[in-house]
Parts: C-alpha cells; sequence; structure tokens
C-alpha cells in the first residue's frame, strides 16, 4: 500500500520511497511460483502436433537430448510466443512454433519438454512466472511535497491516507499505465503519486526466465499467470 502521513495547515506529504509498503517488497524475486492457468493442463494433442514436432526434433543439431521450451499466449491473439528454457537454442524454438496450434486468446503460459532418442516423447508442464518487482526502498532523508487542498476537498487533517496503485509494467520494466484504486480525495495529490510512480522502474515480470507484460499491485495482490 501506499501510505501518506499528514500534517495539519499546510497538509505536507512525505512522499518518500519508504512510505511505500508493497506487499512482499523484499525478496519478491523469491516468489517465483508455477503458474495456475490454465486451471488444467491441456492434452499434448490440443496445443501441439506431436508427430511434426518429434520429427523436426529429430533433424536438429542440439547436442541435449532433453529440451525444454517455454509456450505463452496473450490476451490479444491467438499466435504464441516459444522460447527456448533448457537443452535448445532460439533456432529450434522457431522451428517447433510453426506446429503450435493457435488457442483463444487468453493469458497463459505452458511448458513442453521433449525427449530426443529411443525414448522420444512431448510432454507438458507448468511455467514458473515471477511477478513484477518495484524499485528497492532507498533509505535516507525524506523529499517533501506541499498540496494545498482545493475548495470542495476535504483531507483528513491527521492521521494518514492509505493508497492502493495499479501499474501496469511493460517487458522492460517500464510502467505503461499506473492507476489509483484507492484515492486519497485530493487530486492534486493523486496526479503527483501517479507521476512518481510512472518514472519508476521495475524488475519485469518472468515467464520461464523471459520478461513478459504483467500488473503490480502495491497491496500485495499482484495478479498471477
Amino acid at each position: 500500500m501506499y501510505e501518506v502521513r499528514m500534517r495539519r495547515l499546510a497538509v505536507t506529504i512525505a512522499l518518500i520511497t519508504s512510505l511505500v509498503i508493497p506487499g512482499s517488497l523484499i525478496g519478491q524475486r523469491r516468489d517465483c511460483r508455477e503458474t495456475g492457468n490454465p486451471k488444467h493442463i491441456p492434452s499434448a494433442s490440443t496445443l501441439i502436433d506431436s508427430a511434426a514436432a518429434l520429427g523436426q526434433v529429430a533433424v536438429l543439431n542440439e547436442p541435449s537430448d532433453t529440451m525444454i521450451f517455454s509456450v505463452f499466449f496473450s490476451d490479444s491473439d491467438s499466435i504464441p510466443r516459444v522460447r527456448a528454457v533448457l537443452g535448445a537454442d532460439a533456432i529450434a524454438a522457431v522451428a517447433l512454433a510453426r506446429f503450435v496450434r493457435p488457442q483463444k486468446p487468453d493469458l497463459w503460459g505452458i511448458r513442453m519438454r521433449i525427449v530426443k532418442g529411443a525414448s522420444r516423447a512431448l510432454t507438458l508442464e507448468r511455467s514458473v512466472y515471477c511477478p513484477p518487482v518495484p524499485p528497492p526502498v532507498v533509505r535516507g532523508p525524506s523529499p517533501v511535497m506541499v498540496v494545498l487542498p482545493h475548495l470542495g476537498e476535504s483531507p483528513p487533517w491527521r492521521g494518514r491516507i492509505v493508497l492502493q496503485l495499479e501499474v501496469l509494467v511493460s517487458e522492460y520494466g517500464e510502467p505503461l499505465n499506473v492507476r489509483l484504486n484507492q484515492t486519497s480525495g485530493m487530486k492534486d495529490l493523486d496526479d503527483a503519486i501517479v507521476r512518481d510512480w510512472q518514472g519508476k522502474r521495475f524488475e519485469p515480470a518472468l515467464l520461464d526466465g523471459y520478461p513478459i507484460k504483467a500488473v503490480y499491485r502495491t497491496d500485495g495482490n499482484s495478479p498471477r499467470l
């Protein structure tokens, strides 16, 4: 959450980053888990032409007998993004992508494990997702901003205001959109906080180690894949 402490008269707001207390900020990279979407792992045949994929793998000059690929679908189109995770390279990922069947546009990912040789097989397993991480807390003197409430605004003169923000973070760690889910009731303060967060740089969300676009929420309830 985003806490703002209020003082009487000039409504002085300390916009220090230490007043930002996002859920699981410390060590959030350790918050990586298996994805929950899709709820049930689909059969391999619904995702890919397994026979064609295994045939393609047989002619690839890959040194490893076991290869793992990440297959990611966005909610904007039905075309998958296939990336090599282990035992293969980008060329192999591109070669296999043409055998993956288009799916209904939705945000989900799955891992595809391929074993070569006499026991060749293609199986699906859950991907691993890491949520986006905001910049680390900066310790030191607090920069102070003074906000005067406009006519008709009634901020609390004592205590604190707790705000909740939602940030759409690009795969490059840039905030694409910042919105307040819980506001202070003062437009100038809300606008200043949004501008502050628009200037932050995040560690992007990761799916099987690759950056993707995702939502970060300061209340600790960032949506997961």
